[in-house]
This record gives C-alpha cells, sequence and structure tokens, in this order.
C-alpha cells in the first residue's frame, strides 16, 4: 500500500530530474534508501512488539521472535521495488519484466522448500533471502547500465555527436 504511493511520487520526481545520472549519484540513491530501510525495519520492528502485544496479546510471545527478520524481508522488498524505479529511468523496461519473473521464480522455489525444512523461521529466512537476492540483482543491473550507458556517451561524444543523458540503448 505505501510502496505504491512512495513509488508515483519517486516517478514524478524523476521525470522533472534534468540531472545526469552517474554511478555515484546512483549509489548515493541506493545508500539512501538502504538507510531509510534499516531505520524502517526497526521502527517496523518496534511498532510491531506494541500493535501485536496490544492486538494480539495470547500470541505475541510466540510472534516475538520473528518481528525483525519478516519485517527486514518486506522492508528490502520495498527498497527493491523503489530502486528498480530509478533503474528504469535509465535501462530498458525488459529488465522490470526479467527481474519480476526471476523474483516470482526464486520465490517459488526458496520459500516453500525453507518452510518445509525450517518451519516459520525458514519462511522469514526464506523471503529475506529472496528479497536480499532481489535487492542485489536490480542494484547490480543498474550499476551495468550505467557503465555501458556511460562507454555509449563517451564513443559519441568522441564522435562529436550530442547524447541526450538519458537516452536508453536503443532508442
Amino acid at each position: 500500500l505505501l510502496t505504491t504511493s512512495l513509488n508515483s511520487v519517486l516517478i514524478g520526481y524523476l521525470a522533472k530530474f534534468d540531472g545526469k545520472f552517474t554511478k555515484k549519484f546512483y549509489n548515493l540513491i541506493t545508500a539512501a534508501l538502504l538507510l531509510v530501510g534499516i531505520v524502517a525495519a526497526l521502527a517496523c520492528t518496534l511498532v510491531s512488539h506494541v500493535f501485536i502485544r496490544i492486538m494480539y496479546p495470547d500470541t505475541y510471545e510466540a510472534c516475538r521472535p520473528y518481528f525483525l527478520v519478516a519485517n527486514a524481508g518486506q522492508v528490502l522488498y520495498f527498497i527493491s521495488s523503489t530502486i528498480m524505479i530509478v533503474v528504469l529511468r535509465f535501462a530498458d523496461e525488459k529488465y522490470q519484466m526479467q527481474m519480476n519473473v526471476l523474483y516470482t521464480v526464486l520465490y517459488l522455489v526458496v520459500v516453500p522448500v525453507c518452510t518445509y525444512f525450517f518451519q516459520i523461521w525458514g519462511l522469514a529466512y526464506g523471503i529475506l533471502a529472496v528479497n536480499l537476492t532481489k535487492f542485489l540483482i536490480v542494484y547490480f543491473i543498474g550499476l551495468w547500465q550505467l557503465g555501458k550507458r556511460n562507454r555509449l556517451q563517451t564513443t559519441s561524444d568522441s564522435d562529436g555527436e550530442d547524447m541526450d543523458a538519458f537516452t536508453r540503448p536503443g532508442q
């Protein structure tokens, strides 16, 4: 629910952004999102302690050990989706579909297997692992596409052509 709203705002800012995406800027955005993610995971964990204790006092003690891992997994999903929005600003859209298909396959393979062998801990850590994998893949796709675009810009600049900072390869 929150992801859609925040990503819509981010899309608006990216559409108006006139600057140049560099690896340094991309890494800064990623680091900021990770920092926000750490704070969000900790905040969600604290809120989970209060909310579950009040709303479900009978199950609080049983649920308590899973809060941090479960919240971290969900926050990583949010961060990955947000970084994908940024990556789509300078990369081909096909990577979004490929990432979503890969994520679905990973989820359907890893999470049930982990859950089968390690029960609820397997579910929590399986989701965390899949979302961490998604984050890393999206992050590295962004780095790769920025490097590829920068090489194309360097080549076109040396030929005397002017290339728009946001032109995607193949357009």
